[in-house]
């Protein structure tokens, strides 16, 4: 019977090889302090070897990772990145204070056109009095107050939704 420290001497391994080999299995484990079998160890490592040359068995991970499924998550990653990267190059994609800004500037061009529209009435229409072009300037001054306010808001944005199903009418 022998040490783990032994067992390394004997098969010509570093002690932390050898821990390596027992945790995963390669090795037969003991009974106690001093319980291997030298001559099940070397045999079990020769086979481990052989094995390993053939590749019949494969190389233990000590570390505990799944390399193939972390492979395959590092993959999957590398995908999604590179198709939100194709979708940002063709246009499909934009970044939220891209869409705030245009969104900001038109807002202020409606408001402007629609600024101008009692001037235009009252240029056109001059049989309109004083009441009825406050009324227009009223309304007006209501939608330039909604295109003031119009923000996007990310938060409300559900997903599976298509643009047609949404509704864009101020409530």
């Amino acid at each position: 019977m022998a040490t783990q420290r032994e067992i390394a001497e004997h098969i010509d391994l570093g002690t932390r090889r050898v821990k390596e080999l027992f945790k995963c299995g390669v090795l037969p484990s003991g009974k106690g302090r001093g319980g291997l079998d030298v001559d099940a160890c070397r045999l079990s490592y020769i086979r481990y070897l052989r094995g390993l040359r053939t590749k019949q068995v494969e190389q233990p991970d000590s570390t505990g990772v799944d390399v193939d499924r972390e492979r395959a998550l590092n993959l999957r990653a590398d995908t999604r990145l590179k198709k939100l990267k194709l979708n940002q190059l063709q246009k499909e994609l934009a970044p939220v204070d891209l869409l705030q800004w245009i969104l900001h500037k038109t807002c202020a061009q409606i408001s402007d056109v629609l600024g101008q529209i009692p001037r235009r009435i009252r240029e056109r229409v001059p049989r309109l009095n004083g009441g009825e072009l406050a009324i227009v300037q009223r309304e007006v001054a209501k939608c330039q107050s909604v295109a003031t306010a119009a923000r996007l808001d990310v938060d409300e944005y559900t997903a599976g939704t298509t643009l047609q199903d949404r509704s864009i009418h101020p409530s």
